[in-house]
């Protein structure tokens, strides 16, 4: 069952999301801290300037309330749990699908949602937290979003944050052609803020803490300025815009409060915040945070919001009718896998995925006589006498395998190639979703006049490489 906490801009103010923001480089122990809680099989965090929602998926017969104030005072940090708001089952499901179709942000249908809701599934596959109804319901999320957003057109409504900002500055402003901005921060949204801005015809310089050639982007018609020298590039300009990750600020009224022709538009796009609090009184100075994008426009009642909720609906019954087949599914007393022994000899194999399980795998298969095929972009190093593609995955590559491995870092490859493998009947074992495999890889047991193969019946890997462990000194110490 699927369950979500989490705040967003209409039910927290920014200092509490602010409170909440957890840095990018502590996301990954947190998620392996939830998965390890008992009773969750998976989790996702959607972090952004706007929300903090924690999904999860954990079994209807766990206790709720005690995992959710769990939950509260775990991502709360230290001291008191912080009360979130909470939806389980299905109302949580349609909730990540309205988020992914943009409902519930600041500019309505906004553009950059959707891509932060496929960062956070990326974050939770990495991670190996993904449960498989999560990464069912996150990808029809990121399909519903995409889809409204092509079906579903919000005219006079910015499509971003970005977009929000210098709608603001034509208001405050007037006409922005030749007007001087500065935008500190070279992330995503700074780049896009730049990237409008230019298109307004203003003359843009942007902050750069180093440069990279080949990797700092640096959007076209900008000039740039060394962070550090971003005081004195604020003197006399027009429009001030931070969007950085910066845990510390980035510009302080003391700052402004030094320089002899100030900005006249200060606008804040940051998580946590980047200009402190105290800028937004500063005399002469029109002040915006996260809090203050708001659009203007609603569309209650309107054709087009009908159109995107149809969408939604749409989606959450593919939702549900996926999860119906699975529940039947796991309720049938499945018999076990019948242990076949066969000969690989000099018959064509595909390993596809070069991680140490598909390197592993690999050798096992080049052990046994195969004739092994690897594909994989940037492997390196493969077992002496295999092949190797140096490429992506392509339709059509298991034609002629007699058995196939999946096994990349990529959720959708693996279950391409599983269904690939499934029209065509060929054997194939995919390493992330056991319940995709028509064979399971076991684990190798030899001896000079013996082999055996192990496996679980419920993907038990610890109890597997235990009994492994064990059979294998048992065979030694018997030859």
């Amino acid at each position: 069952m699927i369950f979500t906490l989490g705040l967003d801009w209409k039910s927290a103010p920014l200092k509490l999301r602010e409170q909440l923001a957890v840095e990018e480089q502590a996301v990954p122990a947190l998620l392996r801290d939830i998965r390890r809680l008992p009773g969750v099989f998976g989790c996702v965090l959607l972090q952004t300037c706007n929300r903090f929602e924690l999904y999860w998926d954990a079994a209807e017969s766990s206790d709720p309330a005690g995992l959710r104030a769990t939950l509260e005072k775990l991502l709360a940090g230290s001291g008191e749990p912080c009360p979130l708001d909470y939806l389980a089952g299905k109302e949580a499901c349609r909730h990540l699908l309205e988020v992914a179709c943009g409902l519930h942000s600041q500019i309505l249908g906004e553009e950059q949602i959707l891509t932060q809701v496929r960062a956070a599934a990326e974050t939770a596959r990495e991670e190996k937290v993904m449960s498989s109804p999560l990464e069912t319901l996150f990808r029809l999320a990121v399909t519903a979003g995409k889809e409204s957003r092509t079906k579903v057109k919000l005219q006079a409504v910015p499509l971003s944050s970005a977009g929000r900002v210098v709608e603001l500055a034509a208001q405050t402003l007037g006409e922005l052609s030749g007007k001087r901005a500065l935008v500190i921060g070279n992330g995503e949204m700074g780049r896009l803020a730049a990237r409008l801005l230019v298109e307004a015809e203003c003359s843009v310089t942007v902050t750069l803490r180093s440069y990279r050639h080949g990797q700092t982007i640096i959007p076209r018609g900008c000039g740039t300025v060394a962070y550090e020298q971003r005081l004195a590039a604020m003197e006399g300009c027009d429009i001030l815009v931070s969007a950085t990750r910066s845990p510390h600020y980035t510009v302080t009224r003391s700052m402004l409060d030094r320089l002899s022709a100030p900005p006249r538009l200060a606008v804040d796009m940051a998580l946590p915040r980047d200009m402190e609090p105290e800028c937004r009184h500063k005399p002469g100075l029109t002040f915006f945070d996260m809090d203050d994008l708001q659009a203007g426009q609603e569309l209650e009642d309107s054709p087009q919001l009908h159109q995107i909720r149809q969408i939604i609906e749409k989606h959450l019954v593919d939702f549900e009718q996926w999860s119906a087949y699975r529940e039947r599914r796991t309720l049938q007393e499945q018999p076990p896998r019948f242990p076949l022994f066969v000969s690989l000899a000099e018959r064509p194999c595909l390993v596809v995925g070069c991680g140490p399980v598909g390197l592993r795998r690999a050798g096992v298969l080049q052990e046994f006589g195969a004739r092994v095929t690897v594909i994989a972009p940037h492997c390196h190093r493969i077992p002496e006498g295999a092949r190797l593609l140096r490429r992506c995955f392509e339709p059509g590559d298991t034609k002629g395998m007699v058995l196939v491995v999946a096994a990349t870092d990529n959720r959708e490859v693996n279950r391409q190639i599983a269904l690939e493998c499934g029209g065509s009947n060929i054997p194939v074992s995919v390493a992330d979703c056991p319940g995709e495999s028509s064979f399971y890889f076991p684990a190798i047991c030899q001896s000079q006049n013996l082999v055996a193969g192990l496996v679980s019946k419920d993907s038990n890997h610890r109890l597997v490489a235990q009994s492994a462990a064990a059979l294998r000194q048992w065979m030694k110490e018997l030859n």
